[in-house]
């Protein structure tokens, strides 16, 4: 064989190795393509860069500071925690806070206080997922609302929303300013607040002018008066008798010096509502002195 068949055998040998090549290439299976990471979220709250948490608070006490601490889950599956303290204004008024996420999702949320100890009625607090602006915010979703305290406080998931306005209140006694002699008293329920009037006192000291005097209990819930607690007894010249209003008194008693009459069970009164007094005959020189009220206190959303 010359050297010319000799390469022909070759490049015939090389043709066929190409041919074998090119189908096993054909049968060779597709790559395997491993897809990313599904991040599975136990609260399934998904949240992106344009949302904020939105905490609001209502106080009515001072100091009162707030914690608000929560647990984020990013696509990449990364944890990401963070807090801020907050104090709030005691002034019944709402008061927000807020703070841009991250692209995820929000595992944990929690809001609670952490000096002051607040009972319940006085510190309110509500969470929100909202839309930007801050200062005109869209509400989403309500992640919880609650009253805090030294035991309670707002979480997410698996927390309550409760209105600030169920369950007990805040019960506590209001000393009413002693007015000008001559004159009725008047108290004032605060902005914000809706009072429950638990029970109403005071001592009425009369003149020796000669008059029967008769003090009524009276409220004003809005623009018209309402009389909710009167009696017959009177009170004559020179004389100091002490007046209790109270829902578990039946009637009108006389005992010693002191009258006791009956209050309506259930006296609610909103904001800028107000409890006064009417009394009947009063002379220039007759005066109320130690006056007092029992409260149970709710802040008004």
């Amino acid at each position: 064989m010359n050297p010319w068949q000799k390469l022909d055998h070759v490049a015939a040998d090389l043709a066929g190795v190409r041919r074998t090549l090119a189908a096993i290439l054909r049968t060779r299976p597709a790559p395997i393509v491993v897809p990313p990471p599904v991040i599975v979220s136990s609260s399934g709250v998904r949240v992106t860069p344009d949302d904020l948490l939105l905490v609001q608070l209502r106080s009515s006490v001072a100091p009162a500071n707030v914690r608000v601490r929560y647990r984020l889950r990013t696509l990449e599956g990364k944890l990401l925690e963070d807090e801020t303290n907050v104090a709030a204004t005691a002034d019944r008024a709402a008061h927000s806070f807020s703070t841009q996420l991250y692209d995820g999702y929000l595992e944990e949320l929690a809001v609670f206080a952490t000096t002051g100890g607040p009972l319940r009625g006085q510190l309110f607090a509500s969470a929100f997922l909202a839309s930007p602006p801050a200062a005109n915010v869209i509400i989403k979703r309500v992640l919880g609302s609650r009253y805090l305290t030294g035991q309670d406080g707002v979480t997410f998931p698996g927390g309550r929303q409760d209105a600030p306005t169920e369950g007990a209140g805040w019960l506590h006694t209001v000393t009413i300013s002693n007015p000008a002699a001559g004159a009725d008293w008047t108290q004032a329920v605060p902005a914000g607040a809706r009072w429950l009037v638990r029970l109403v006192r005071g001592t009425f000291v009369t003149s020796a002018t000669v008059a029967s005097r008769n003090p009524l209990l009276r409220v004003q819930p809005g623009t018209v008066l309402y009389t909710v607690a009167q009696g017959t007894l009177t009170q004559a010249a020179s004389l100091t008798e002490s007046y209790t209003w109270s829902p578990t008194t039946a009637g009108e008693f006389l005992n010693v010096g002191a009258v006791t009459r009956q209050l309506p069970i259930d006296l609610r009164l909103p904001a800028a509502g107000s409890v006064l007094s009417l009394t009947a005959n009063i002379q220039t020189t007759d005066q109320w002195s130690g006056l007092e009220l029992l409260a149970e206190e709710w802040l008004e959303a």
